[in-house]
C-alpha cells in the first residue's frame, strides 16, 4: 500500500527543511526523511508543531514516483532531493606528469582549465559531452579559439573513461581519444555532481540525467533538487530563492516564467562567457520571425581586447537575451539584463551614461542597429523620396 503525502523531502539541507516547514504550515501533508543524518531537536519541534512526519534513516527511490522510507512505500505528489550531491569517481589517480587533466564539460571545468593554464601548466580538458553545451555556440567558438591559442587541448564528446587495461601506457576515452599515462599530472574532477540517493539509477528513474532546468524541476517528472544538489551547475543561482520556486510550483502550480526566461549562465574566467535569457541557439523554430538578432564584435591582435556581443530583441527592440565573450563578459551583459528586467528597448542603453569595463563600443554598436535598420527600411526610403519630391 502506498501512502500519498503532498511533499516528501529527502535530506536535511537547510533549504529542504525550510521547504518542508513552510509547506506544512500552509496545510500540505509533509514527510521529511533524514537520509544521512536525522534532524536535530529544534528542527523536530518546528516540524512537529506544523504536523509534518519525520522518518530517520535512508530512503530509496523505487522509480520516478515512489520512495521507500521507513516501513512504508510512499507515493508523494512531489519529491524534493535536499541531501546534497556527489561527483562520480573518474578512477584515475593523479600522476606526476607535466599535463593537468581536467574532466568535465561545464562552466566549472572551463574555468579550472583556464586557471591551470594561467599558472603555467599544460592542460588537457576532457569533455564527456559537448564543451559548454548550454551556452551560445558563437560565444563558445570565441573561447575555444582563445584556448587553442594558449595551447589548451579540448577533447569533446570523449564519453566516459575506459581505463588502461588493454594499453597500460595510455588512458583511453570512449570517443577514441587517448592520452599517455606518463604525461598525466594533477587530475581535476569537474564532472557534474549527481544527487546522492541510495539505490537510485538516475538515468532509468527519471528518463534523463539529474540536472535541473530553469525552474529547478526535472523535465516531466515531479522531482526537485535544492541546496547543495544544484550548487555545482552552470550559471548563477535563480533570482528568486529555491524554496519559493519549489513551493510555488508544487503547491500552487505556478512558475515564474519571466525569471526562468532570464536565467543567467556564465564562465567566470578571463576571458569568459556570460549570457542570459534567449540566445540564437534557444529561439523556438516556429517563433524566430518574432525576434531580431543584433551582433557586435571587436577583433584585435591583442588577445585581451577581443570581445563579442550578441543581443536578442523582440520586434519592438525590447531585450530578451544576450551572450557576451571577453575579459569583462559579466559586466558587459549587466546593463542589458537591467533593460530586459524592465522591458526597455536596446536603444535605451544611451541613457545609462557609463562604460562597463571599457566595452561601450560594443554596446553602442548594438544600440544603434535598430535605428540603422529603421532608416534603411523600405518605408523610410519611401518617406525620404516623398520629402525630396514635395520638399
Amino acid at each position: 500500500m502506498s501512502v500519498k503525502p503532498d511533499l516528501l523531502v529527502i535530506g536535511c539541507d537547510p533549504v529542504g527543511f525550510e521547504i518542508a516547514f513552510a509547506a506544512a504550515g500552509l496545510g500540505a501533508r509533509i514527510v521529511l526523511v533524514g537520509q544521512d543524518w536525522p534532524p536535530d531537536a529544534a528542527h523536530r519541534a518546528r516540524l512537529a508543531a506544523v504536523g509534518a512526519t519525520i522518518i530517520d534513516g535512508p530512503a530509496r527511490l523505487v522509480d520516478a514516483r515512489h520512495v521507500m522510507a521507513g516501513d512504508h512505500r510512499w507515493a508523494p505528489r512531489w519529491i524534493v532531493l535536499a541531501n546534497g550531491a556527489t561527483r562520480p569517481d573518474p578512477g584515475l589517480p593523479s600522476g606526476t606528469g607535466p599535463v593537468t587533466l581536467v574532466l568535465g564539460d561545464g562552466s566549472e571545468a572551463s574555468t579550472a582549465a583556464l586557471a591551470a593554464n594561467d599558472a603555467g601548466n599544460r592542460v588537457v580538458l576532457a569533455c564527456p559531452g559537448r564543451f559548454l553545451g548550454r551556452f551560445h555556440r558563437d560565444s563558445v567558438a570565441w573561447l575555444q579559439l582563445e584556448m587553442e591559442r594558449r595551447g589548451i587541448v579540448v577533447l569533446e564528446e570523449c564519453g566516459r573513461l575506459l581505463g588502461t587495461a588493454e594499453s597500460p601506457d595510455r588512458v583511453r576515452f570512449e570517443g577514441g581519444q587517448s592520452l599517455a599515462v606518463a604525461e598525466i599530472g594533477p587530475v581535476m574532477n569537474c564532472l557534474p555532481g549527481m544527487a546522492r540517493l541510495e539505490g537510485l539509477d538516475v538515468g532509468n528513474a527519471t528518463g534523463g540525467s539529474l540536472v535541473p532546468d530553469r525552474g529547478l524541476r526535472l523535465g516531466r517528472s515531479r522531482v526537485f533538487m535544492v541546496g547543495e544538489a544544484v550548487a555545482g551547475q552552470d550559471g548563477m543561482p535563480p533570482a528568486r530563492n529555491q524554496a519559493g520556486l519549489v513551493l510555488g510550483q508544487a503547491l500552487f502550480g505556478k512558475r515564474d516564467r519571466p525569471e526562468a526566461r532570464l536565467d543567467i549562465r556564465h564562465v567566470p574566467s578571463r576571458p569568459g562567457l556570460a549570457e542570459f535569457g534567449l540566445t540564437p541557439d534557444r529561439l523556438p523554430e516556429t517563433e524566430r520571425n518574432r525576434y531580431r538578432i543584433l551582433r557586435a564584435t571587436r577583433a584585435s591582435a591583442n588577445p585581451a581586447d577581443k570581445a563579442a556581443l550578441t543581443v536578442v530583441t523582440d520586434r519592438k527592440s525590447r531585450v530578451v537575451g544576450a551572450a557576451a565573450f571577453g575579459q569583462h563578459a559579466s559586466e558587459l551583459v549587466t546593463p542589458l539584463l537591467l533593460l530586459a528586467r524592465h522591458g526597455e528597448p536596446v536603444t535605451a542603453l544611451a541613457a545609462f551614461g557609463f562604460s562597463p569595463a571599457g566595452d561601450d563600443d560594443l554596446l553602442a554598436q548594438v544600440a544603434r542597429q535598430p535605428l540603422v535598420d529603421l532608416v534603411k527600411s523600405p518605408a523610410a526610403k519611401r518617406l525620404m523620396r516623398l520629402r525630396r519630391i514635395f520638399g
